[in-house]
């Protein structure tokens, strides 16, 4: 029973040594149309069984292996906060996490649940979903019976209380989310809710519905009318793109930090790491040079 996975290279995350709180089945209690896992019948409590002191043990195998992790990811083949001992377990990873950063991957749906939000507290970073606030929407892609808004306003009520990283996610579908009215509502709530980010994407694993993506201008359509948080497009395709495009203005001119991009200051972290460009300070200013 494999619990604990990667490292992974992630843009989002960086490096990042994951849990999978339920390891041998989908435990889920949404039925997402785009969900990379497979359909599976919705369940709302996980049964894996898995003890903290078991998760914990191979938990400290992999970190004598691995070192200079950026996260340990709490995530699971479907919902990770189901798991009956989160709490417990956060408590625990925290004390051997050494300079990692704790994260939970979540798709949003218990964090109305005081419970859940004292154990979320405990970490240094948390990723929810909300991939709509228009309550047919969300049914239609999340096909979930849980009321949305018990979910927008737990996510409003633990943003005001979270002192970490809160990252909100939200992923689009080919006619199901993909209108400007929907977006625009999204960004009348997020004048209440106190993220750090929101990472803007699409499907670009096959599903077993028969769901598409949406184009990367779509996506940046969709982004301008976020105002109320800083988005982060996220895609392979659409980062190959953004890669090319900041290489080519790099080849004409430098860029200062305060012309950066979120998208841009991660994929410069890459291209940095691997000496394709270089800093350089002029007049108190860092600029962003091709290292020729």
């Amino acid at each position: 029973m494999k619990v604990i996975f990667g490292p992974i290279n992630s843009r989002r995350f960086k490096k990042s040594l994951g849990i999978d709180l339920s390891p041998n089945e989908k435990c889920c209690n949404f039925d997402c149309l785009y969900c990379e896992l497979g359909k599976a019948k919705i369940k709302h409590k996980n049964e894996a069984n898995l003890s903290v002191e078991y998760i914990i043990s191979e938990l400290k195998k992999a970190l004598d292996i691995h070192k200079d992790l950026d996260y340990i990811s709490i995530s699971a083949n479907g919902e990770p906060t189901l798991y009956p001992n989160l709490k417990e377990l956060i408590l625990e990873i925290n004390k051997i996490k050494k300079n990692a950063k704790s994260l939970i991957l979540s798709n949003a749906s218990t964090i109305f649940d005081e419970n859940i939000q004292k154990a979320l507290l405990e970490l240094d970073a948390v990723k929810l979903s909300l991939d709509s606030v228009n309550e047919k929407v969300f049914r239609k892609i999340d096909r979930s019976n849980i009321n949305l808004s018990k979910i927008i306003q737990g996510i409003i009520n633990f943003s005001n209380i979270y002192k970490g990283e809160l990252v909100l996610e939200c992923l689009v579908l080919e006619g199901i989310n993909d209108n400007k009215e929907d977006f625009i509502a999204l960004n009348e709530i997020l004048k209440n809710i106190k993220a750090s980010r929101l990472d803007l994407g699409t499907i670009d694993r096959p599903s077993d519905y028969d769901v598409k993506a949406v184009s990367f201008e779509k996506l940046q359509e969709l982004a301008s009318l976020l105002t109320n948080i800083n988005v982060n497009i996220i895609s392979r395709t659409i980062n190959e793109k953004i890669y090319d495009d900041l290489l080519k203005t790099l080849e004409l001119r430098p860029l200062s930090e305060d012309e950066i991009s979120i998208n841009d200051k991660e994929l410069l972290k890459e291209l940095l790491e691997k000496n394709i460009v270089k800093l350089a300070k002029i007049n108190d200013i860092n600029f962003y040079k091709l290292n020729k």
